[in-house]
């Protein structure tokens, strides 16, 4: 099976569940998951570092209903690294909890808490039998989440969704538009530096996270443009003093910074030739603030952004049946400035990655699908990291290079 009917199996998966969980009247709640256990050796030459380590990457767990051929409900609970409350490891959460109307294929409704629709890879990220990583690329890496911002290039939640697809001739477009909480949603940690604790998980402001992505396919061929807008208070703590320090930027109070709009394009491309397997895409985050002119420098007007870039491009190929190899490059890259005032600071973070492996299908059940999946990956990355202060005169230039090896067991239960 090839990399791209994994796909289309993974995305069909939830109309042929078979298990019953339990029963009521005519009423049926379906159970079934994923999860990936992998094992993964590390070299690092900057620190002249080595580990290894066994871990339960992700498990998910889903319950699904299908009260009419109109209606369904559908939960996903997501279950990070070793996650264990006692020893404080990984993290447990609920993912999706949405219930769906079909009004036919041009008009499909989700309420609830959602994964929506950005690019190709973002619904399908968690289907770890199906894809063919140990290590996926690095804004999808749900693993990662602890110390790798991926929420910053992809949208993770929203909580209404349209979409629906129109054949043209040859040609099928697809859509979707839907809406989210800003990333401004108070959060326990939050709550620690205030005297009254408010509820968490909701939006502290008005404002809303709007997105939606514009697919065509033609035979082999699939093109999708994503883009999102929402706004962001993050920007806010630069304006504000810690103890008796000076905030970073002075003359400016903390409310000029808040609700500083934030965008997100995102392009993806796949195509299949024969027996070969092209897929990509293309993010870019801008932040765009505008400063007000007293805090010009003497050299121009004053400056402050940040904007990150992702892109990644795999080519697999089927050996065999069962046997999948591929090869992968994947490159992120951070930009900070600040230029106001007498204060000068710019930091730039790139990372790029080459990467292969191999995924085997050890076993399939009747129906095709895959049940047990054996992965190896082999990875070398390639961290820079340039920080330039003009106020303190300090330039650091940092270079981190790491060699990952990886084996995994993903299953579909």
């Amino acid at each position: 099976m090839t990399h791209r009917l994994c796909i289309v199996s993974g995305c069909l998966l939830g109309l042929m569940v078979s298990p019953a969980f339990a029963q009521f009247g005519d009423v049926t709640l379906s159970t079934f998951g994923y999860f990936q256990v992998s094992f993964q050796h590390q070299e690092s030459t900057l620190e002249e570092d080595t580990d290894n380590s066994f871990n339960v990457q992700q498990l998910n767990l889903f319950f699904q209903t299908d009260f009419t051929p109109r209606w369904r409900g559908f939960v996903n609970f997501e279950v990070l690294n070793n996650f264990s409350s006692s020893q404080g490891w990984g993290s447990f959460d609920l993912d999706e909890a949405w219930v769906r109307y079909r009004a036919n294929q041009h008009f499909i409704l989700r309420a609830g808490l959602q994964v929506p629709k950005f690019n190709r890879l973002n619904e399908i990220k968690n289907r770890t039998p199906l894809l063919p990583y140990v290590v996926r690329p690095l804004v999808y890496e749900e693993s990662f989440s602890e110390f790798f911002n991926i929420e910053e290039f992809v949208p993770e939640r929203a909580f209404l969704q349209l979409e629906g697809w129109f054949p043209v001739t040859a040609v099928k477009l697809d859509y979707a538009v839907y809406l989210g909480n800003s990333p401004n949603v108070n959060s326990q940690f939050d709550n620690t530096r205030n005297e009254t604790s408010q509820q968490t998980g909701v939006d502290t402001t008005t404002t809303v996270l709007v997105g939606g992505r514009v697919g065509l396919r033609y035979g082999e061929l699939e093109l999708g443009v994503s883009a999102t807008r929402e706004t962001t208070n993050d920007f806010s703590v630069l304006a504000e003093a810690e103890a008796d320090d000076r905030p970073f930027i002075e003359g400016i109070a903390p409310n000029e910074l808040s609700a500083i709009p934030k965008t997100r394009l995102g392009v993806d491309l796949s195509y299949q030739l024969g027996g070969f397997f092209l897929e990509g895409e293309y993010i870019a985050v801008r932040n765009d603030v505008d400063l007000p002119k007293r805090l010009a420098t003497r050299d121009g007007p004053p400056r402050l952004g940040l904007d990150r870039t992702f892109y990644y491009a795999t080519l697999s190929y089927p050996i065999t049946e069962r046997l999948l190899a591929y090869g992968s490059y994947w490159y992120s890259t951070e930009r900070f400035l600040v230029e106001v005032l007498s204060r000068s600071y710019h930091e730039e973070v790139n990372v790029q990655v080459f990467t292969g492996g191999v995924r085997y299908a050890l076993l399939q059940d009747a129906d095709g699908f895959d049940r047990i999946t054996l992965k190896a990956q082999y990875a070398f990355a390639e961290i820079d990291e340039d920080v330039d202060v003009t106020v303190s005169v300090v330039n650091l230039e940092q270079d981190n290079h790491l060699h990952v090896f990886g084996v995994a067991v993903s299953v579909l239960f």
